[in-house]
């Protein structure tokens, strides 16, 4: 059973990513890649002058969608 909840759980997180990520498409974060790795997310996105307003957006985005701590958020900034 252990190999079926794994494959569950992937599938799962694939649908969160993919959420997550059209919605902060939305919001102009056109080149971003969401990974969830239990209970915590890495992030990757570039945009042009990227700064602190926009790790706040992306964590609230990912914190309303997985109700996790955004201190469990790890965002990088493609250059």
């Amino acid at each position: 059973m252990y190999a079926e909840e794994k494959i569950l759980e992937m599938a799962s997180n694939t649908e969160k990513e993919a959420v997550i990520e059209n919605i902060a498409k939305a919001k102009g974060y056109n080149e971003i890649s969401v990974y969830i790795d239990g209970e915590s997310v890495d992030i990757i996105v570039k945009k042009s002058g990227f700064g602190q307003s926009d790790t706040v957006i992306i964590k609230e985005i990912v914190c309303g969608e997985l109700n996790i701590s955004p201190e469990n958020i790890r965002i990088v900034e493609k250059k």
